[in-house]
């Protein structure tokens, strides 16, 4: 007998669901890929003429950039509580990690590959900083937990 599209695709995703290594555990879903250099969290906000803190045009612009990387290298969506680890490859000395963070993690969320950037769906690992290079960018790895 013949399964049906449907019936194949629910098998499939049951499947994927049990699937385990050679180990017998369960494999957890990961991606590793890279992402331009983000925006600091110093320019990420504006102020509108109201008064009102708003997003800045260069936090905007990032997450439109971020689009395209993700289909690229076919980022998955991650449903469950994640771990993130980014690594930085700066082109200077002398910056502040810590100002880096929040425009990936917002980027990830804007465009659906995490469900939010609260610490019950993201638990974040201390940054990696790589030697200066001239191309500046980082590299983001994310893991089920």
């Amino acid at each position: 007998m013949r399964m049906t599209v449907l019936e194949y695709n629910k098998l499939k995703l049951r499947l994927n669901k049990n699937k385990k290594n050679l180990q017998g555990k369960k494999v957890k879903k990961r991606a590793t890929f890279v992402l331009p250099w983000p925006v600091s969290v110093n320019k990420m906000y504006a102020t509108d003429k109201n008064g009102k803190r708003v997003l800045s045009k260069k936090a905007v612009k990032y997450y439109k950039e971020c689009k395209p990387y993700f289909a690229v290298q076919n980022v998955p969506a991650f449903y469950n509580k994640t771990k993130m680890l980014i690594e930085f490859f700066p082109n200077r000395d002398g910056w502040d990690a810590s100002n880096f963070r929040k425009a990936p993690e917002d980027a990830l969320v804007k465009n659906g590959i995490l469900i939010d950037d609260n610490i019950k769906c993201l638990q974040p690992l201390a940054p990696v900083i790589h030697k200066k290079i001239e191309n500046k960018f980082i590299k983001i790895t994310l893991e089920e937990i």
